[in-house]
């Protein structure tokens, strides 16, 4: 149990940062 909390937090944790630089990419290309 424990460990698939763990494990749930390191996706999300990887999701949001995916999700930031995923954002940042399109609004540079947006500006651009």
């Amino acid at each position: 149990m424990r460990n698939n909390i763990f494990k749930t937090l390191i996706l999300l944790k990887y999701g949001v940062i995916a999700e930031f630089f995923y954002y940042k990419e399109h609004s540079a290309i947006a500006v651009a």
